[in-house]
């Protein structure tokens, strides 16, 4: 799955005690805090209401609103903090979605958010992600992926995890590919946002990345 560190601060008691009476951690442990991220160069943590100028900022090119589809921008101000308010609030606490900021380890600095959301039955998830233009083509969004992808199948026990990327968008089906994505087709005109593209459906699951996890500790 490539060279990265990452490392989960859950609920570090809960989770050893989890593991002293020998029970697998799943998806509901991954709610009992809010799940901070790290990677070599990266955080992944909750957004704060000083993100929102810098959130807001970054939907102000057409580049960055491009290949969003359904996934929310804010206009303002308002809506940038009422945004992190939501994910940081109902969305998280009803288990609907684990929105993270992700930031430079370094300095703490905002550059991008990633969700992890749409579950079924526990057991599937879709993952959604955005970073701001300056800091595109640098891995930062596949270091982010891999170790989401890790979270949710080491911590959540996921079954399977799926994206979506518009077929003109090939960066991001670039990333997700890096990841272990598999492409599994075509859904023609969906709906992305305003408009309908065609758009590549991607997964990974389970079975793929722990055989990944084996077939790199081997070689």
């Amino acid at each position: 799955m490539g060279d990265f560190d990452s490392r989960f601060i859950l609920q570090e008691l809960y989770l050893r005690q989890l593991k002293v009476r020998g029970e697998p951690m799943g998806f509901k442990d991954a709610f009992k805090t809010f799940p901070i991220i790290e990677t070599k160069r990266l955080i992944l943590r909750p957004l704060n209401k000083d993100d929102a100028p810098t959130y807001l900022k970054w939907f102000s090119t057409k580049e960055m609103r491009e290949f969003l589809g359904g996934l929310a921008y804010p206009k303002n101000i308002e809506e940038s903090l009422r945004f992190i308010d939501n994910m940081n609030g109902v969305y998280f606490t009803k288990k609907r979605t684990i929105c993270w900021g992700i930031a430079f380890k370094e300095s703490n600095d905002l550059i991008g958010r990633f969700e992890i959301c749409r579950f079924i039955r526990q057991s599937m998830a879709e993952v959604a992600y955005s970073l701001a233009q300056e800091h595109w083509n640098n891995g930062y969004m596949t270091e982010a992926l891999r170790a989401v992808v890790k979270f949710g199948f080491e911590i959540m026990d996921l079954h399977r995890i799926e994206a979506t990327a518009a077929t003109e968008n090939e960066a991001s089906a670039r990333v997700l590919h890096k990841a272990g994505f598999i492409t599994e087709g075509v859904l023609r005109k969906y709906n992305c946002g305003d408009e309908f593209r065609d758009t590549y459906i991607m997964s990974i699951l389970n079975e793929d990345y722990f055989s990944n996890v084996v077939n790199s500790k081997n070689t």
